[in-house]
């Protein structure tokens, strides 16, 4: 409903401020580790404040994001690429990764935010969530900053 719609709303804003201009500005990688800080800054003020309207505004963030900037960001890197490879990275992408990024959020919900006597219903404990956020937005922007080394380096050939 709602929070659909607001993700569109942003991601049609994010498209209409033009994601090229904003690559051309800072650069691939810099883009692609936006999505991460982004993600990193929404689970902080989750883990300041739980309520509904803070979860929502986290939500939307964060989507809007993934699907306004990353992703297309992301279909630049394929530029350079056979359509062999893209298809072969795609599918592998879309088959494993995604699926193994889901599997690893819910084991870390089951085993961090576990359900206790002392603090059910609702068991969430902000500061283990919060660290492991950062240590993986911290791999994730390591990952990126390579990815966006060997892209310049393909650009420039």
């Amino acid at each position: 409903g709602r929070v659909g719609l607001c993700v569109n709303v942003g991601t049609a804003a994010l498209a209409l401020l033009g994601v090229r201009p904003i690559v051309e500005r800072i650069g691939v990688a810099a883009c692609l580790e936006i999505l991460p800080a982004g993600a990193l800054i929404c689970v902080a003020a989750v883990c300041v404040d739980r309520s509904l309207t803070t979860t929502t505004v986290a939500l939307v963030t964060a989507s809007a994001l993934t699907f306004g900037l990353n992703s297309p960001v992301k279909e630049m890197l394929y530029v350079r690429t056979s359509k062999d490879i893209k298809y072969k990275a795609k599918s592998w992408s879309a088959m494993y990764g995604h699926q193994l990024m889901k599997v690893i959020g819910a084991q870390v919900n089951l085993w961090v935010d576990q359900e206790s006597p002392g603090c059910a219903p609702g068991c969430f404990h902000p500061l283990p969530t919060l660290s492991l956020a950062i240590a993986w937005a911290a791999l994730w922007c390591a990952v990126v900053h390579q990815v966006g080394v060997v892209h310049r380096r393909l650009e420039r050939e």
